[in-house]
């Protein structure tokens, strides 16, 4: 079947797909070849034209499905395509099959009317974009281009963009506010769930280990095991309480009993790492593909805006009414049978 042509989204993307230029000229061979004077210049080849098929009692010819070829995949499927053996020919059966329905189609008049009118304009809006930047698409890319200096420039003025996040280490025990962890487990009131809140704290000052305890008391099992432990953890991970008092409490001391939508948090903090810029070698990809996005979009900017001063276009600052169009509203979904 065909594969679908459809319009560019993002025109950026159609120029991100051009193949570079390369840097430099190939180098020249030592010694040009020269031609005996009694050699005769060899002919261009001409290759025939052969028809496939006949539809309809009209000829699909060979160079059609070569066009269709070049159109609908690019040089590297294409030559995959000559390798595996018997792939082209099923995507001519392919082509040749998807000819024969557009015949049936022409037959009973789907052609007509002003919505096929419609997206055959659409068609021809892609080809002719396509043409555009397969005709222009090497000398924008050749302005995208970023020097060493340019990603050095970059990586300077946005500082914000290779920065490591602030993070912290610590440990918590976890106290719910529910019996267990079913998911019908009973709700405890403040008064019991402050009681085990208690319990804890006097184990704690008791002289045990916060770890230690995690392992026996926390109803949190993505760190019970681990006494209890989180570790080089972004800030935005967890809620808000409990990243309120990691900042406030002293780092060593376990703080005093911090409550959220789970329950009660006991929590020491061991670590605080603000942020910190990264060295240059260390951002130096990150900023190479930072900086030749920025300088694609600015380089489409200025290649629509250069358009712009050539095409007469004004855009309409909201919806603007140029007559009533039908449009067909998809039909529901059916799941199950009533």
């Amino acid at each position: 079947m065909f594969r679908s042509l459809l319009l560019l989204p993002l025109l950026t993307l159609t120029l991100a797909a051009q193949t570079p230029v390369p840097t430099q000229a190939p180098k020249p061979a030592a010694k040009p070849a020269i031609p005996a004077k009694s050699a005769t210049p060899a002919k261009p080849e001409v290759r025939k034209d052969t028809v496939l098929a006949r539809i309809n009692g009209k000829p699909v010819m060979e160079s059609e499905f070569l066009m269709f070829l070049e159109m609908a995949y690019n040089p590297q499927q294409r030559m995959q395509m000559g390798m595996a053996e018997g792939a082209m020919q099923q995507v001519q059966e392919q082509y040749l099959q998807t000819r024969l329905f557009e015949a049936k189609a022409r037959k009973d008049g789907l052609d007509k009317g002003p919505a096929f009118a419609r997206k055959r304009a659409m068609m021809e809006t892609d080809i002719l974009v396509r043409a555009l930047f397969e005709r222009d698409g090497a000398k924008l890319q050749e302005k995208i281009k970023v020097s060493d200096e340019d990603v050095k420039a970059f990586y300077a003025k946005n500082p914000d963009k290779f920065k490591n996040p602030e993070t912290f280490t610590a440990r918590h025990i976890l106290l719910s506010n529910k019996e267990s962890p079913a998911p019908d487990a009973k709700t405890l009131s403040e008064e019991e769930l402050k009681a085990k809140v208690a319990k804890v704290q006097a184990a704690l000052k008791g002289g045990k280990k916060i770890e230690d305890l995690a392992k026996e008391f926390s109803d949190d099992p993505g760190s019970k095991d681990k006494g209890g432990l989180y570790e080089n953890i972004s800030f935005g991970s967890f809620v808000p309480e409990f990243e309120a008092a990691v900042r406030t409490q002293k780092v060593g001391e376990v703080g005093a009993p911090v409550k959220s939508q789970y329950g009660y948090h006991l929590i020491l903090v061991e670590k605080l790492m603000p942020s910190e810029l990264q060295p240059f070698e260390t951002a130096k990809e990150k900023a190479q593909q930072l900086a030749t996005q920025a300088r694609q979009e600015q380089v489409m900017k200025d290649f629509v805006e250069t358009v712009k001063k050539e095409i007469p276009f004004t855009q309409s600052p909201g919806p603007e009414k140029v007559g009533a169009v039908k449009i067909k509203q998809p039909k529901p979904a059916v799941s199950g049978s009533n």
